[in-house]
């Protein structure tokens, strides 16, 4: 476990390795509200993970072996301090679900044009102040989520 979990003890350090072990079957991992600085190398190394959540922690930046996990279909980094998505997220073609909500972002990433099954975006509650050209190559997109940014007309 990272250290952010070592520090507030053995009831959340089994609770981690819990979500760890259930991951292996559900491929679905939620390891929210966890104070996270960085993604743990464990989490990257789980190829075979549909679902990742990481709300609530204090990422500033998602590793460029991000790209290793190409089975993810929904991907929820709420409420972190992100302001950029690392290039190699291209390779996650099976992604539906985007959800960057509650971060630093000023404009969004070229990278998220690339993801052309996406059909859920939310960038809500960020800095953004103009749309990407890119964003025209998400035909399956259904719910675009913009409000509380600073979109200039």
């Amino acid at each position: 476990p990272p250290r952010e979990a070592i520090s507030k003890g053995a009831v959340v350090i089994l609770d981690y390795l819990r979500k760890f072990n259930r991951a292996k079957w559900t491929a679905k991992l939620d390891l929210s509200c966890n104070g996270l600085t960085y993604v743990p190398l464990e989490v990257i190394r789980m190829s075979n993970l549909t679902q990742l959540k990481l709300f609530k922690n204090e990422l500033r930046s998602l590793p460029s072996a991000f790209g290793g996990l190409v089975k993810l279909t929904s991907l929820s980094v709420i409420d972190n301090k992100l302001s950029v998505l690392p290039p190699e997220l291209a390779k996650l073609q099976m992604l539906k679900k985007l959800r960057i909500s509650y971060n630093e972002f000023v404009k969004l990433t070229p990278v998220i044009g690339s993801l052309t099954r996406l059909e859920v975006l939310k960038a809500d509650n960020n800095a953004i102040m103009a749309l990407i050209p890119e964003i025209g190559n998400l035909t399956r997109l259904k719910k675009l989520w913009l409000h509380k940014n600073k979109l200039l007309a």
